[in-house]
């Protein structure tokens, strides 16, 4: 049975149809972001609007079959928080994760650095992260604006030695929106977490440390 929607987030309607052909049968409702100026509120919103308890956000340059969704919302519901199939370019989680977790921070402006605070938090609150690049990806140049972005994220974190320290809280969402209480769902340890070693490099993006790719994960 599916019970989960793909979210697919769009900036750019003329080719959002390549990510839905890819997708086939799978349950999908298009977000039109193009008047959104945060990554985090898109998200959030996606996940407020989602109608299933599993929450697929795609981003418009993935390329994923039926199979990929399966696949991230088995994760999402054995115990991982969140389930990258390309980063967060491609992601699940269970509603119950704002609940534990929390929201993403729309203090963050523009896109960037909203997932590396994802993941800094996920490691805070004890919660396993599973992230690797298995689906096919159309790598575009990005469509959001990066301007403040790692000036938000260094007023929020400061790089302590080989680790990350919080200086400020997460911004609580606009919406106001609080999920019921999942009681069959529940979380591995962050020590848990299945993540590419290199993921950093994979993504570019050199503000996630090595520091948070926990010892015991597999390769």
């Amino acid at each position: 049975m599916i019970d989960y929607t793909v979210m697919v987030c769009t900036h750019r309607p003329r080719i959002v149809s390549e990510c839905v052909k890819s997708l086939c049968s799978a349950p999908v409702k298009i977000i039109d972001s193009t008047e959104y100026d945060s990554c985090s509120k898109l998200w959030n919103d996606a996940i407020v609007q989602c109608p299933t308890s599993v929450v697929i956000i795609c981003n418009e340059k993935a390329r994923p079959n039926p199979a990929h969704c399966a696949i991230a919302s088995t994760l999402a519901t054995s115990g991982f928080g969140i389930a990258c199939l390309w980063w967060f370019g491609f992601f699940a989680l269970h509603k119950q994760f704002t609940n534990i977790v929390g929201w993403f921070d729309e203090g963050l402006p523009g896109g960037g650095c909203e997932d590396v605070d994802m993941t800094l938090r996920m490691a805070e609150a004890n919660v396993a992260h599973y992230a690797c690049g298995a689906i096919p990806y159309a790598h575009l140049k990005s469509s959001w604006t990066h301007r403040g972005k790692k000036r938000a994220f260094r007023r929020k974190w400061k790089r302590n030695g080989g680790k990350y320290v919080r200086k400020l809280p997460d911004r609580k969402p606009s919406h106001g929106v609080q999920f019921e209480t999942f009681p069959g769902i529940h979380f591995r340890r962050w020590s848990e977490s299945v993540m590419v070693s290199d993921l950093h490099a994979i993504h570019g993006n050199k503000l996630l440390s090595n520091a948070y790719v926990p010892s015991t994960a597999r390769m």
